[in-house]
């Protein structure tokens, strides 16, 4: 028997209300891109279902798709979508003796990076992790864990300052050459990535 769908899209604001159009004026983050929203499913079929993710600022943002099969016969399926600003084409290159101490403190321009006011500051966070270009070697990524530290001499910004610094040590027991990946979290929502090498000699 056809199973007839009427499929939309309901965003969440902050406080995880469901909500249909726009918030605060801004377009939505997710789109659906089906010319029409009524389907019929015939019985082992299947039904693809473009969604388009296009954040209009940096931030986090929920949503979910919601099939209404009538006779209360409704799925939700729920969406995230994480704003990645973009990635620097610079490689960090952090170098030093194996059993010795680097330390380089790099500033950052977080391209993208808006105030909803003069008033208002962002809090971050970081986290190194090795790169997947790098597959499976776990002395590396332990390596990584155990040897690097990366710290934010200043966690917050305040309006309109885009710049921020960050302090990474590097202390290697070991020769190593190991490609990572730094992202810089938003607490407010999205992140960027900076690629860095750690070598030792």
């Amino acid at each position: 028997q056809p199973f007839h769908a009427v499929l939309s899209l309901a965003e969440k604001t902050q406080k995880n209300r469901a909500v249909a159009g726009t918030k605060n004026g801004r377009p939505r983050g997710f789109n659906l891109f089906l010319k029409k929203p009524k389907h019929t499913i015939r019985a082992k079929g299947s039904l693809g279902i473009p969604i388009c993710f296009s954040p209009s600022e940096m931030g986090n943002y929920s949503a979910e798709l919601i099939v209404n099969g009538g006779n209360d016969l409704v799925f939700k399926y729920p969406l995230l979508g994480i704003t990645q600003g973009p990635v620097s084409s610079k490689i960090i290159e952090v170098k030093c003796q194996a059993r010795k101490v680097a330390t380089k403190v790099v500033t950052f321009d977080l391209i993208g990076l808006r105030f909803s006011d003069e008033k208002t500051d962002e809090k971050f966070s970081l986290e190194l992790a090795l790169s997947p270009e790098e597959g499976k070697d776990s002395w590396k990524k332990e390596l990584v864990e155990r040897c690097t530290s990366v710290e934010l001499p200043a966690k917050v910004l305040k309006c309109p300052d885009n710049k921020l610094q960050v302090k990474i040590i590097f202390e290697p027991l070991r020769t190593v050459r190991a490609a990572c990946d730094l992202m810089v979290h938003k607490k407010s929502g999205g992140g960027w990535e900076v690629k860095v090498e750690l070598v030792a000699a």
